[in-house]
């Protein structure tokens, strides 16, 4: 998101503008200041955190505080080609369309041949996810 002249600037101010182009109708803020004098307050104000190049505990920390608050928490960083992804988006609720096929009848009579119309339905889902320190810590050694 950053572009080539923002190179070695901030990079949450670098992106700002290009972040805030993806979606105009989110406000899309950036915060400069270290993580560790944040007041936990300062996180329950927003409806999403994300946070990247922070430590495993800083991460923890903004985790447990949007989770008491019932905030959703993404978290991330890359280095080279390698990189990670995060997300706790608490207990969280969204609608998934189906697209199901049902046959119908061309006619009243039981010889007549079928055809096959689409119906689109709406379901509602549900999931739970885990805080980042239970992903952490879990035996990825065991299936």
């Amino acid at each position: 998101l950053a572009p080539p002249d923002k190179v070695g600037e901030n990079r949450a101010e670098a992106s700002l503008q290009r972040a805030r182009a993806l979606n105009p109708m989110v406000e899309v803020s950036a915060e400069t200041k270290a993580v560790d004098d944040l007041p936990d307050s300062y996180f329950s104000t927003f409806d999403i955190v994300c946070a990247t190049g922070l430590k495993q505990e800083q991460l923890e920390r903004i985790n447990n505080i949007c989770r008491d608050n019932n905030k959703k928490f993404l978290c991330g960083d890359v280095w080279g080609m390698y990189g990670y992804m995060f997300a706790d988006l608490v207990d969280h609720e969204y609608s998934e369309e189906i697209v199901q096929h049902k046959a119908v009848k061309r006619g009243p009579d039981d010889n007549e041949k079928s055809a096959r119309e689409t119906v689109t339905i709406t379901v509602k889902r549900r999931a739970i996810y885990v805080p980042l320190q239970n992903a952490l810590s879990a035996d990825w050694s065991k299936p």
